[in-house]
């Protein structure tokens, strides 16, 4: 047996080439990282699990609709909000509007109130899902979004 000459000629093999495990491919980084969160950036995400159907759904629907997947269900998310009485006026990304008026509810227009909230009870009946309880006609949640985001009143 001849033993190779040359001692040390090669590398000693680190953990990650003796399991052949890729190196990782490097994420893109943003293009302005210093830009603070403002009112135009999404704080949030949300992800969601769903039957490949309805994912080959979606995709059709919102090709036809010119939008891009994520911003089709954001559509849907908004428009279904936005015909909930309770909730405060939002804009299409589902901002609220500080100088919109307060939400509808019983105490400051109940007539209108009420009819609102029949088509919102056969909307979601509609769509399948089960009718709001009369009992949440006084949620207050919309309201207080409301009042948190609201522009005061100017002083002089």
């Amino acid at each position: 047996m001849v033993k190779d000459s040359k001692k040390g000629s090669q590398k000693p093999q680190s953990m990650r080439d003796k399991l052949s495990v890729p190196r990782p491919v490097p994420m893109p980084r943003r293009k302005n990282p210093t830009q603070p969160l403002g009112s135009d950036t999404r704080e949030d995400r949300l992800m969601m699990r769903m039957h490949e159907e309805l994912v080959l759904l979606l995709n059709k629907r919102s090709a036809e609709a010119g939008e891009s997947r994520s911003r089709y269900i954001e559509k849907i998310l908004v428009g279904f909000l936005r015909a909930d009485p309770r909730n405060p006026r939002i804009d299409s990304f589902g901002r609220l509007d500080p100088t919109a008026p307060p939400p509808l509810s019983t105490r400051n227009d109940p007539m209108k109130f009420g009819e609102k909230w029949s088509l919102w009870k056969d909307l979601n009946v509609r769509l399948g899902l089960p009718a709001p309880l009369d009992e949440l006609v006084e949620d207050d949640t919309g309201y207080n979004m409301w009042a948190a985001r609201a522009v005061p009143d100017q002083e002089e």
